[in-house]
């Protein structure tokens, strides 16, 4: 009688990631997925690192499809050149406290910024959880249904992604 041994597995393991938010995150694919695989192995902190590090990467890109939802509503010059000064922000806190008062109402969620939410709820499980806490934050059911909270106009949708109460991704696509 012979051994076997598993060295890996291609695809890898893991349930199945939605079209949309693989499309909201776009370039930063490689590094959502990394966190996806860490939150499949149990390493919640790991995968908070990655997901974290997606929405930083994101901040440009997010930033700028607020400003085209901003200018289709009609919100006020001065705001739309504060949410431009903190796309020019390199330092991703500086830019989003920039940002806070210039987003507009309807993209706002409980009055606050969806990206500083979701940043924080992120740097929370980096620095004061444990993985067993962040893997219960990203939530247990993985039969569980993302919801989306949008806001869209003729062309552009900006999304934050929840994993129950939990932000989990944030991001923007053009609707054709």
């Amino acid at each position: 009688q012979g051994e076997c041994y598993k060295f890996g597995e291609l695809p890898t393991y893991g349930p199945p990631v939605a079209s949309k938010l693989m499309k909201l995150i776009g370039p930063d694919r490689d590094e959502f997925l990394k966190g996806r695989r860490c939150e499949n192995q149990g390493l919640g902190v790991g995968s908070f690192i990655y997901y974290r590090r997606v929405v930083e990467n994101q901040k440009n890109r997010i930033l700028g499809e607020i400003i085209k939802v901003a200018n289709k509503i009609g919100t006020s010059k001065s705001n739309i050149e504060i949410l431009e000064k903190a796309i020019e922000e390199i330092q991703f806190t500086k830019a989003l406290d920039m940002a806070k008062n210039a987003i507009p109402e309807s993209l706002l969620i409980n009055g606050h910024s969806p990206i500083k939410l979701l940043h924080s709820a992120l740097s929370e499980g980096v620095h004061a959880l444990s993985d067993e806490e962040c893997l219960e934050m990203i939530g247990n059911d993985k039969s569980q249904h993302k919801q989306f909270k949008h806001a869209d106009d003729d062309s552009t949708t900006v999304v934050v992604v929840y994993d129950g109460m939990t932000p989990i991704a944030c991001g923007s696509f053009k609707t054709y």
